[in-house]
């Protein structure tokens, strides 16, 4: 995943929110693995975020309370022009 900023001023933060169906989670060198029936390895450049990790409960449509996890990346370093670069991996296990 590849985005591109441009911003007239120097932003104060920016944060990549990825919501995931609850799952294990963890950080690694290289960045995260999700895992659950299916695998994957998020690689960026271990300085270039900060990682949070937080549980999340919430009701649905159908009045059932669904939990997630919210994988935030925070950029680390801002400035007015910004290239962000994620690589993501997936394995399916059987």
């Amino acid at each position: 995943m590849e985005d591109i900023f441009r911003f007239s001023e120097e932003p104060e933060s920016i944060i990549e929110r990825f919501i995931l169906p609850a799952a294990t989670l963890e950080k690694r060198d290289y960045g995260v693995c999700i895992q659950g029936g299916t695998s994957i390895n998020i690689y960026f450049g271990p300085k270039q975020y900060d990682v949070s990790i937080q549980k999340c409960s919430f009701v649905n449509h159908f009045n059932k309370v669904e939990e997630v996890l919210l994988l935030d990346l925070s950029l680390t370093e801002l400035s007015r022009n910004l290239h962000i670069y994620l690589e993501f991996e997936f394995s399916y296990e059987k």
